[in-house]
Order: C-alpha cells, then sequence, then structure tokens
C-alpha cells in the first residue's frame, strides 16, 4: 500500500493518513502530496507492504518525519503485593514514568523499580519519545500473593 502523511512539525504530530492502492502512479502521489502541500499542508507519501498506522509508525525528530519506532520489549508484572519492591530493567535511559496519568519521574539508569504501599489497581505508562512507543499496563497490587 501507499500512503499520505500529513504531518505538524510545530507540534511535533502526524496528524493524518490517506491509503492508496500499490498500483496508484508515483506521479498521481506526487501530485495529490503536491496539492495537500499547495494549500499549506506538510506531507509526504510512502509505501509499505504491511498495514501502517502513521501516528504509531512515524515520529518527527526536529524537521524530518522519521519511519519505525520501536517497541519497548520489557518483562512487567501484572500483580504484585503490597510494599513489595518490584523492579523492571532494561527501560531506556530517559523514559518517563507515568501511573495513573500523572508523570512520577524519568528512568536515569535503566531499572525501574515499583513499590506500592495501597492496594489497588495502577496504570502504568513508559513513555520514551521519539525513540519508542509508549508501553502501558496495569499492575493490580494485592495484600498477599
Amino acid at each position: 500500500m501507499r500512503y499520505i502523511i500529513g504531518y505538524d512539525l510545530e507540534n511535533r504530530n502526524i496528524q493524518w493518513t490517506l491509503e492508496y492502492s500499490d498500483s496508484t502512479p508515483d506521479e498521481e502521489m506526487n501530485s495529490v502530496v503536491d496539492g495537500f502541500t499547495n494549500r499549506g499542508f506538510l506531507c509526504l507519501w510512502v509505501q509499505s507492504e504491511t498495514p501502517i498506522v502513521a501516528s504509531m509508525d512515524f515520529y518527527i525528530d526536529i524537521d524530518h518525519v522519521i519511519q519505525n519506532r520501536a517497541t519497548m520489549e520489557l518483562n512487567v508484572v501484572e500483580q504484585t503485593v503490597i510494599n513489595t519492591e518490584e523492579v523492571i530493567n532494561n527501560v531506556p535511559v530517559g523514559t518517563e514514568v507515568y501511573i495513573d496519568g500523572i508523570l512520577q519521574g524519568t528512568v536515569d539508569d535503566g531499572s525501574l523499580e515499583l513499590e506500592f504501599s495501597v492496594i489497588g489497581s495502577y496504570d502504568i505508562r513508559l513513555v520514551k519519545k521519539p525513540e519508542y512507543h509508549d508501553l502501558a499496563f496495569t499492575i493490580e497490587v494485592t495484600n498477599e500473593n
């Protein structure tokens, strides 16, 4: 498939994607892109053998649109006991850690230590842009195994 991706450099956002068949001629793709840019949009076209979601598969770095953010491959826990420290290793340095939507800090040494003093369910989101997709998971904290 061929895709036209619209983006916003100022806010560093991918805004929209249009999908075309592989048989669409290059000249037609270039013409469509020219039409959008003449109306003030920033866009480009790409070809991919697999379906893409531009907001997930591309990011904007300074003044370039770059393909393929990596996925964080981490061993995360889904359940823990109250007041027990859980360590997640190999977290990219600079990753922001959000718990229930609130920024808690940034990983500075590749390890993330989590410890909860209240029983409940916690939504964790790890953010390291632009290099990685966000990683979201939930941890259930109980009072016993």
